[in-house]
């Protein structure tokens, strides 16, 4: 056979382009089809006994390639254990939400504890106290899902993942203190601190990972602040403002998007303009500079000597 059955084909669109072994074997398909047909390239093997008949990751890059990698495993994970429940950021992933700085080499799920370990590649744990729906299987709600990823992967992770779920309200503060406050696990206090240091005015991963670096070198960085001119009219909107001073950090997606637009790029030379007949320092943050905080420091502190300059 040097194509997979349409019965197959039809079988895997239900279930998000995957088959597992014994649905293939039913068909009456030996292990040696099977590994031709993996040769071929015609399946791609997410799991002990799960395959994707095409591989949908094939245009996506970066992080977003290994996440979509990580969500197929999540379905091929669940085919395998229908009565799992998807758990930490495994979860975070499956309601949408993005992750940084987390390893995603195998799905999470919460299942019956005497079911067995399970397969290699599955992290299986005990099981889930609520679960809710989402587009890739049964999930931890979202509050249960960031207290996981933030005792697991940290504090900065954390913040990351909460902030995007306060900015698209998919959860509040309340709900995530109060889900905080009955945890009894190792690293609860990771999951304490992102309730605290979550901010849904973060637009961005780097905006969230930019507040929290500030944060522990006891700088407070509001997001989003709105800046009028003589009139009273909000002419821009900044990242964030060092708390109490005319100093503004700007992420780089800004000049990334304005790149080979004059139109964009003459606006944005006049909202500076603005901004500096105002007195406001304008510090440009890259991602490269999120990965060498001590560069950054020297940047926003010689913008604070500078601001303190015009008002002395």
């Amino acid at each position: 056979m040097t194509s997979i059955d349409d019965t197959l084909l039809d079988l895997a669109r239900s279930q998000h382009g995957l088959l597992t072994s014994a649905q293939i074997q039913r068909l009456g398909v030996t292990r040696l089809v099977v590994s031709r047909w993996s040769r071929g390239g015609l399946l791609t093997r997410q799991l002990r006994g799960v395959y994707a008949v095409t591989d949908p990751l094939e245009t996506a890059t970066g992080a977003d390639a290994a996440e979509q990698a990580h969500l197929l495993r999540c379905r091929a994970a669940l085919l395998v254990y229908p009565d799992g429940v998807l758990a930490g950021a495994s979860a975070v992933l499956a309601h949408g939400l993005p992750v940084w700085g987390c390893d995603l080499t195998c799905p999470v799920v919460r299942r019956p504890k005497d079911r067995g370990r399970g397969i290699h590649g599955v992290h299986i744990r005990r099981p889930a106290r609520a679960s809710v729906d989402t587009a890739y299987g049964a999930a931890l709600p979202v509050p249960h899902a960031l207290a996981e990823l933030a005792t697991e992967h940290g504090i900065v992770p954390g913040v990351v993942s909460a902030d995007a779920a306060l900015h698209r309200r998919l959860t509040t503060p309340e709900e995530m203190r109060a889900h905080v406050d009955g945890l009894a696990v190792r690293w609860s206090s990771r999951a304490t601190a992102v309730s605290k240091l979550m901010d849904g005015r973060s637009e961005s991963p780097g905006e969230s990972r930019l507040r929290c670096i500030l944060g522990f070198e006891g700088w407070t960085l509001v997001p989003q602040v709105e800046v009028r001119d003589e009139s009273g009219h909000v002419f821009a909107r900044l990242d964030g403002v060092i708390e109490g001073m005319r100093v503004a950090l700007e992420f780089d997606g800004r000049i990334k998007y304005a790149e080979g637009n004059s139109a964009v790029l003459l606006a944005e030379k006049d909202r500076g303009d603005r901004l500096r007949a105002l007195d406001w320092i304008v510090v440009r943050v890259s991602w490269s500079d999120l990965e060498h905080p001590a560069r950054l420091f020297a940047k926003i502190r010689g913008a604070l000597a500078t601001a303190a300059s015009l008002v002395a």
